[in-house]
């Protein structure tokens, strides 16, 4: 039991690394706190991963021609246009109308440690979620927080010390406290008209603009 236990400590710990050894992560080569951080954070939305390494992140350029390589990106920025939060689907709207997308996993990882990670979250084990210490100041500082997923959810709830851990599934949204709710991961929907009908689901978690 103590040499598993160790063993799960230092995998977090080769995954993290720290911040004089590791290599940036798509969250600090975006420079995402600079540039892409709403003054009035209205709906911090966290994800689970930026995906394996050298895919397109979140908040890299969006092609000027054909299809966003970033699945969750593009259902997610028309999704929320198709409802009239945002004006256009564009990241400048997205920031302007006051939504923030991170991942309690910053590095990106072989999409099989993903999984596993996803599979541990169900049950609130997932090592890498718990140890998202990067969360909280956004978690405070936010109107709303969009827990979307399994490795999502084990990071709000393990962070965030008044919520409860209950296994429960994803479907349909639910609030998890007057400012936290959850979802499925938007990849789930494989098509935009899901996608769509997910956010009127859960706009009215979402405080207006003011």
């Amino acid at each position: 039991m103590v040499f598993h236990f160790l063993s799960n400590i230092l995998h977090v710990w080769e995954q993290l690394g720290t911040e004089s050894t590791k290599s940036e992560t798509p969250y600090q080569k975006a420079d995402v706190q600079g540039k892409w951080l709403p003054q009035r954070l209205r709906c911090l939305i966290i994800g689970e991963s930026p995906g394996a390494p050298g895919s397109a992140y979140f908040y890299d350029p969006i092609p000027p021609t054909g299809d966003d390589p970033v699945i969750v990106r593009r259902l997610l920025l028309q999704a929320l246009t198709e409802v009239k939060i945002l004006p256009s689907p564009s990241l400048e709207t997205f920031k302007d109308s006051g939504f923030l997308f991170d991942h309690p996993i910053r590095a990106q990882l072989a999409m099989a440690e993903v999984r596993s990670e996803r599979r541990n979250a169900e049950r609130f084990e997932s090592n890498l979620a718990a140890s998202a210490t990067h969360l909280p100041p956004l978690i405070d500082r936010a109107q709303s927080v969009w827990a979307m997923g399994w490795i999502a959810r084990n990071a709000v709830v393990r962070l965030v010390p008044s919520i409860t851990a209950k296994r429960r599934s994803l479907t349909p949204p639910y609030r998890l406290n007057e400012k936290i709710f959850v979802s499925r991961y938007f990849t789930r929907y494989t098509t935009q008209e899901k996608a769509n009908q997910l956010v009127k689901q859960i706009i009215e978690f979402i405080p207006r603009l003011s």
